[in-house]
C-alpha cells in the first residue's frame, strides 16, 4: 500500500472516507427520543460544517451517523482537533 506520492502507473491521489456514529444510539432511542432527537440535530449540524470547514464532503447520511470523503490525508486530522473541540459538552460524540 502507498499513501500519497507516485505511484508506479502515474500519480496516486489520496482519499480518506471518515464515519461517524452516535454511540449506542439504538437504546437511547428507545429511552430517551426526545433526547436523542437533539442529539442527531446537534450532530447532523456539526458533522456537516466541520466536514465542509476541513475541505470535505458528506457522501452519505446513515441514521445516526455520516459518511464523508476527503481528497487527501491532511485533512482528516484537521477533522478530528475541530470536531472535538466543537463537541465538548455534547455526551458521545467524538472523533478518533
Amino acid at each position: 500500500m502507498q499513501i500519497g506520492g507516485q505511484a508506479a502507473d502515474g500519480p496516486f491521489i489520496d482519499r480518506v472516507l471518515m464515519f461517524s456514529d452516535i454511540e449506542q444510539s439504538s437504546a437511547r432511542w428507545d429511552t430517551e427520543p426526545d433526547v436523542m432527537g437533539e442529539l442527531m440535530r446537534h450532530h447532523d449540524a456539526l458533522v456537516s460544517n466541520v466536514v465542509e470547514d476541513c475541505g470535505g464532503a458528506i457522501g452519505a447520511r446513515t441514521g445516526d451517523g455520516a459518511i464523508a470523503l476527503f481528497m487527501g490525508a491532511t485533512q482528516p486530522r484537521k477533522l478530528r482537533s475541530n470536531f472535538n473541540d466543537a463537541s465538548q459538552g455534547a455526551p458521545l460524540m467524538s472523533v478518533s
